[in-house]
């Protein structure tokens, strides 16, 4: 891919990730249930008149440390996931997604598959539907990228203090977005880094997404990044969990979520299909027409 090419496509193509990160507290006891009140999409590029953002060096060294140049200039990636919540296991799907963030699919082991192709998302299953398709088409895709995902259009990263989590003194930031931008612009995030290495640590954030930010606000969690792992140079990691978290505690208690990550891979964007899959419906954001 020309530079030019992987600029453009990131600029036109950031809709996709943020803010689909909550949820995964709701309900994971049916995983097809109650995922997609974290989801939430973004609009594309900014218009063309309108200026470069001055880049963020916080997110640069976030970027650098993971090897950004080099994921965005693959086409596709290619990741195995398992789902587990206290010792239950959800389910087990393969995860491809185009690096821009643009199309994502989901083959769900013994289950249906799910599509995104850009704009809507697709069930193809003969055992009935599958809710929330495009929340699990959308989350797993924006963790996997998020260290190349911190300073898109319509958003703004305000570097905080420092904050411990399970003990070591992490650099953070906090990460918002601008009116109308995407389906929840009310959500935030915090960002941990470490400052030894400037590799992502983890994300705590809200989500408005179906109910009022001051309600969001009283549940606050975190996802932590962790047992790193190199991909062709590009550094990703084989475990999140997610934790209740507040300002002050950081995150507490056990685990609420344990997910298993494996199998990365870049992998040709050519052969991969992100079309709407023969016999599929749609899964709409809740609320559409």
């Amino acid at each position: 891919m020309k530079q030019k090419e992987i600029s453009m496509a990131f600029r036109t193509q950031t809709m996709i990730f943020k803010g689909l990160v909550a949820g995964l507290f709701l309900g994971l006891l049916n995983p097809t249930a109650s995922f997609a009140q974290g989801a939430t999409s973004r609009p594309s590029s900014r218009p063309a008149s309108q200026p470069a953002k001055k880049t963020n060096a916080f997110a640069d060294a976030v970027e650098k440390a993971h090897n950004g140049k080099v994921w965005k200039e693959k086409g596709a990636f290619q990741f195995d996931i398992k789902l587990n919540r206290k010792g239950k296991d959800l389910f087990t799907a393969t995860v491809t997604m185009e690096t821009c963030g643009a199309r994502s699919r989901m083959d769900i082991k013994n289950g249906p598959t799910l599509v995104f192709d850009g704009k809507k998302a697709w069930v193809a299953s003969k055992t009935g539907d599958f809710p929330r398709a495009r929340f699990h088409l959308l989350t797993w895709t924006y963790f996997m990228a998020a260290p190349f995902k911190l300073q898109d259009p319509g958003s703004a990263l305000a570097k905080t203090s420092d904050q411990k989590l399970h003990g070591k003194l992490l650099n953070t930031a906090r990460l918002t977005f601008d009116k109308g931008v995407g389906d929840s612009p009310e959500d935030w995030y915090v960002v941990y880094k470490d400052p030894s290495k400037n590799e992502l640590a983890a994300l705590a954030y809200i989500v408005t997404y179906g109910k009022s930010k001051e309600k969001a606000t009283k549940a606050p969690h975190i996802l932590t990044y962790e047992d790193p792992i190199k991909v062709d140079g590009v550094t990703l990691t084989k475990r999140w969990r997610i934790y209740d978290w507040s300002a002050k505690k950081g995150a507490y208690g056990e685990a609420i979520y344990d997910i298993t990550l494996s199998k990365h891979r870049f992998v040709d964007l050519k052969k991969v299909k992100f079309e709407k899959p023969a016999g599929a419906k749609e899964d709409k954001l809740p609320g559409s027409k």
